[in-house]
């Protein structure tokens, strides 16, 4: 006897809790453009840049607050400040399945319910994103 494709679905709605999993600023700056940098604070997410002037260094930052999940595997944020484009009040989307494929966590959930993952919630703490996630019944 062995596992059925039905045996796997029925775990994935036997399976009620939510997995936490931690991603640091390190992964985010991964799938990030090149030069871009993260740092986390409590409640805020900041990406910065640094470029060489003549003679300072300048820092062009975008200051992010969390609002939630958004579909397949991303998380909406609404842009603080951006000194980047100027812009103001509008939403950042950061697809985080590029970082999960990275963790372990990832890799222990079974493939066939991977695709049936979805973001219950996340928060910022402790210089770290924590995200929530949950099998779809």
């Amino acid at each position: 006897m062995g596992i059925f494709i039905e045996d796997l679905i029925h775990l994935g709605r036997m399976i009620p809790s939510e997995i936490a999993v931690d991603i640091g600023s390190d992964d985010i700056t991964r799938v990030l453009k090149e030069g871009e940098k993260v740092k986390l604070e409590e409640g805020k997410l900041i990406i910065y840049k640094e470029s060489k002037g003549f003679l300072f260094k300048r820092k062009k930052e975008k200051v992010l607050s969390i609002e939630g999940p958004d579909e397949n595997l991303s998380l909406r944020f609404s842009v603080i400040r951006d000194d980047f484009e100027g812009r103001k009040g509008e939403y950042f989307i950061l697809n985080i399945k590029g970082i999960l494929e990275c963790k372990e966590v990832y890799h222990r959930i079974p493939e066939r319910l991977r695709y049936s993952m979805s973001i219950v919630r996340a928060e910022l703490r402790n210089n770290l994103l924590r995200v929530y996630l949950k099998m779809k019944g």
